[in-house]
């Protein structure tokens, strides 16, 4: 069902199958997660994360421009001319399994199609970022009287710092596409 979700389409980055692209999609924003949840844990004296210039401000300062930044670079990719962006990608290119009419086929992707879904999970991802970040600032005052309050930001602050390393991860990879890759034949 949630693949048929037309509002979710931005997360078939996810679901890309790649030997290579497992690393950039899990593996690493969950350590890079895994260790600033711990290193934020761990600090004698916290840092600021529901105030003016707390954490969640801060990106959300950062998220304002990276949301345009994504939807011209998706908008750029789509509408550009050239003849290598549209050429299946070299070595062991991501495939995404799609059932049509009751078959389940692979395809292959180009490299175009590659970008235009890596950065829309880019622009999904911050877009969903900023949106929990603001609704974390007008609610956080109503957490102050709650008995579980320090699970609930533990398992918060898990999910905030996993998100954001897997845009950080995506928008590193989308560049390196846009810098070398796209470029090559």
């Amino acid at each position: 069902m949630l693949r048929r979700l037309k509002l979710l389409t931005p997360l078939t980055f996810l679901r890309l199958q790649s030997a290579d692209l497992r690393a950039y999609q899990w593996t690493i924003p969950g350590i890079l997660a895994l260790v600033a949840l711990i290193g934020f844990l761990v600090l004698p004296v916290r840092p600021p994360v529901l105030t003016d210039k707390g954490l969640i401000n801060t990106v959300n300062g950062l998220l304002n421009t990276l949301i345009g930044f994504y939807i011209a670079a998706l908008a750029a990719i789509a509408t550009f001319k050239n003849d290598t962006l549209d050429q299946t990608m070299k070595g062991r290119p991501p495939v995404l399994k799609v059932t049509r009419g009751g078959e389940v086929n692979e395809e292959a992707f180009t490299r175009r199609r590659f970008l235009v879904v890596l950065f829309g999970y880019c622009a999904f991802l911050a877009i969903l970022l900023f949106g929990l970040g603001v609704v974390s600032l007008m609610v956080a005052p109503s957490f102050a009287t709650v008995k579980f309050v320090a699970v609930l930001r533990v398992v918060w602050l898990a999910l905030y710092f996993a998100m954001c390393a897997s845009l950080l991860v995506s928008t590193l990879l989308g560049l390196h596409y846009l810098i070398d890759r796209m470029h090559r034949e």
